[in-house]
């Protein structure tokens, strides 16, 4: 498989994750942003900042799926959003009000505002690590998508 054959694999593969994830953000799903509001005492990250980062996730996901040959710059945008909102939670997650093992879900009934009997017990790294991963491609793919950015404003 040539390596521009990878690049869109992924690039589709990373922009239909993250229009599930994004759209996910819009039904209140996830415990993360309401466990980030309880560690914090900021009464606005749920929903506003959940909310704000699925249209984030959202039009990252779309921009990654436009064809390049036809929007050039659509790859490469929708890869620093990709980076942009991944650092950010690599950022929380090393965060006290995170952290790198968080709660994998919110108890049944749990309801604003939140205590610590609404999170469950049990724990998982795999979001922190879901980060660095996403990062990572995140900024291969935007490292891949930029010369052809600059070859179609040299036309």
């Amino acid at each position: 498989m040539t390596s521009k054959r990878i690049e869109h694999v992924l690039s589709v593969l990373v922009g239909v994750a993250f229009l599930l994830v994004g759209a996910a953000k819009f039904t209140g799903q996830g415990p993360s942003f309401k466990y980030i509001e309880y560690q914090s005492g900021l009464e606005w990250v749920d929903p506003f900042l959940t909310l704000a980062t699925g249209a984030g996730e959202v039009a990252a996901g779309l921009l990654l799926l436009v064809p390049t040959s036809r929007v050039p710059w659509a790859r490469a945008a929708g890869s620093a959003l990709v980076l942009a909102i991944m650092l950010g939670a690599f950022a929380l997650h090393l965060s006290p009000w995170l952290g790198i093992s968080t709660p994998t879900e919110t108890v049944d009934g749990a309801e604003a505002p939140w205590t610590a009997s609404d999170f469950a017990e049990e724990r998982s790294s795999r979001q922190f690590i879901l980060s660095i991963a996403l990062s990572a491609l995140g900024a291969w793919l935007l490292a891949r998508a930029l010369p052809a950015v600059r070859n179609a404003r040299n036309r």
